[in-house]
């Protein structure tokens, strides 16, 4: 019998140190176990800005800012139709206007430390020799010491956190390639003082000194990252195919050492700093994993997927979702009998996240190189989600995938699913969309009283529905279905999946309780519904609820003079909340 831990998570990087720290703030007992001595190397420089606000909620904050890394406004490409250099900057829309530029040896040994100073049981050159399994689920891991002494721990939980090693998912599931993304990365590292960037023309400015450049080449393209004390992290990312004839690493150097000699703008940046001399390839194929959580199991950043590096996401992908394992382990811990639905969710949250960032990556290496189009491309993919706070234009969704605003922002994972469940009631984007056609059958089989919903299906449906009452974007989907459905009347949710006659009335519950507060100085009307919920009215609210003793749920909309899709949404919330309630006509 090994020790026993709430959790168990294979790798010390971004994603394991992020997920592990989670977990402990959360009361878990967690076992980290990495296979190298931190400080070590790493790629993957350029954080984005959301990151942080991930980090800052396990106290971070502070000790990456004590850490000197330079600081990261924004970043400009030369890419398109123009050979002018053009820049984003995080400021131009809501949320942290910066982020850093770091070592990786430096930023995850502060993760990794902060990690342990949290409590976790972190133990490093720990390497996992075997996955444990029991009745086809996770139940631990075999591992060995420095001394060469093997242990066993068994966990409720284990997080794959092992990066491409993938010591979990890559047992349990299959690596699912992009076949047209298969590249190869070459970097390494120029010493000294870099001159002022605006020089190169374009969109440039002073104030981006520190910000990441990025140029298309005939065959790749080149990145420049500042990284504080006069250290310049320059890489090389080609096609696979394009340099499998360069004779190893030593050709491969001296490939990579003549394009970035033969780029005007690189060898300009580089004029004043050396080569050092460190060079190194990795395999920089853009994949993810078929299965991302599985029975006992979460995987997490590059165990779970990898995205091409042109919008920096690698790093913020391992950090957003560590803190979505954890929520999601926290609550099975709990509350085992969810596994499938939270998996689900994880699993579905992830794959959105990750495909808004291939979708973008893939049209970098479009043929049709035009920012425009880029931008346009960034607005479609959020577009898509309704409620994104990033899509008023083209340009503000390109900022919005760019900064990682779009998939971190407080509308799509609220601080308050720490501690709660169930997870998709606040989520802006919920996977379990196929659900909607057990739900209608359900209920439209309850409102024709025959038994059109399998039994077995009754009870998961009704949840269903109401998950996805709960959220507008999920009753607009709702309402368009059962009129896809020829359905001549508007079908409203009951906070037990049943539902209520638009002919008829609708009456305000004696249960519900209204009140007057301040808010910001203005007096505000305030309802408490039977379920718990608490909701602020807007004018127009309170001209519905008012209205709805007097008139018919079918005729509310021209008797309150209210848009009919925004009195069909309101009327389904508050009959879901229990603060109206059906009255004979």
């Amino acid at each position: 019998m090994g020790e026993r831990f709430d959790v168990i998570v294979i790798g010390g990087g971004p994603g394991g140190s992020t997920v592990a720290s989670f977990l402990q703030k959360m009361g878990r007992k967690v076992l980290l176990l990495e296979r190298e001595q931190f400080p070590r190397h790493h790629i993957g420089e350029s954080m984005i800005a959301a990151s942080l606000d991930v980090l800052a909620e396990i106290g971070l904050e502070e000790k990456l800012a004590a850490a000197d890394f330079p600081v990261k406004s924004g970043g400009c490409f030369f890419w398109g139709e123009s050979r002018l250099p053009w820049c984003i900057r995080f400021d131009e829309i809501p949320g942290r206007p910066t982020s850093y530029q770091v070592k990786r040896s430096v930023f995850d040994k502060i993760l990794l430390d902060h990690c342990e100073s949290l409590g976790v049981d972190v133990r490093q050159r720990h390497r996992v020799t075997e996955v444990l399994l029991g009745d086809g689920r996770v139940t631990g891991v075999r591992f060995e010491g420095p001394d060469g002494a093997v242990h066993e721990a068994e966990a409720a939980y284990t997080v794959d956190a092992s990066g491409l090693n993938a010591v979990v998912a890559n047992k349990l599931s299959r690596r699912l390639p992009v076949e047209e993304l298969k590249n190869i990365a070459l970097y390494g590292y120029w010493q000294g003082e870099h001159p002022a960037p605006a020089k190169l023309g374009g969109e440039i400015r002073p104030t981006d000194r520190n910000n990441i450049l990025a140029k298309m080449l005939d065959d790749g393209w080149l990145w420049f990252i500042p990284l504080g004390n006069g250290l310049i992290s320059v890489g090389f990312v080609a096609p696979q195919v394009n340099v499998a004839d360069k004779g190893g690493k030593a050709g491969l150097e001296e490939h990579y050492l003549e394009k970035v000699r033969s780029t005007p703008e690189w060898e300009y940046l580089l004029g004043n700093s050396e080569y050092t001399g460190e060079f190194h390839t990795i395999k920089d194929w853009s994949y993810r994993s078929d299965v991302m959580a599985g029975p006992g199991y979460f995987a997490v950043g590059d165990a779970a997927c990898f995205v091409d590096p042109i919008l920096s996401s690698g790093a913020y992908l391992a950090i957003l979702y560590a803190k979505m394992a954890a929520i999601g382990i926290n609550t099975l811990i709990d509350e085992p009998s969810r596994e499938a639905l939270v998996q689900e969710w994880y699993q579905g949250l992830y794959l959105d996240t990750y495909t808004d960032y291939l979708e973008m990556a893939r049209f970098w290496y479009h043929d049709i190189r035009r920012v425009d189009a880029w931008f346009d491309k960034a607005h479609d993919k959020l577009d898509e989600e309704e409620g994104s706070e990033f899509v008023d234009t083209d340009r503000a969704s390109f900022i919005g995938l760019a900064t990682g605003n779009a998939h971190a922002h407080p509308n799509y994972v609220l601080l308050r699913q720490l501690d709660s469940f169930p997870l998709p009631i606040h989520l802006r984007k919920d996977p379990r969309g196929h659900y909607m056609k057990e739900a209608r059958v359900a209920l439209f089989g309850r409102a024709r009283g025959d038994d059109a919903a399998p039994e077995e299906f009754r009870d998961e449906a009704e949840r269903s529905a109401r998950m996805m009452a709960a959220s507008p974007r999920r009753r607009r989907m709702i309402l368009d279905a059962l009129r896809d459905d020829a359905v001549e009347v508007v079908t409203r949710l009951s906070d037990v999946g049943g539902v209520s006659s638009p002919t008829g009335r609708l009456a305000v519950s004696d249960e519900a309780r209204f009140s007057l507060e301040p808010i910001d100085d203005i007096v505000t009307m305030i309802v408490r519904a039977p379920n718990g919920e608490r909701r602020v009215l807007s004018l127009d609210e309170e001209r519905l609820v008012a209205a709805v003793p007097q008139h018919p749920a079918g005729s509310l909309a021209a008797e309150t003079g209210l848009d009919q899709e925004h009195v069909d949404e309101f009327s389904a919330e508050l009959l879901a909340a229990g603060v109206f309630v059906s009255a004979d006509s």
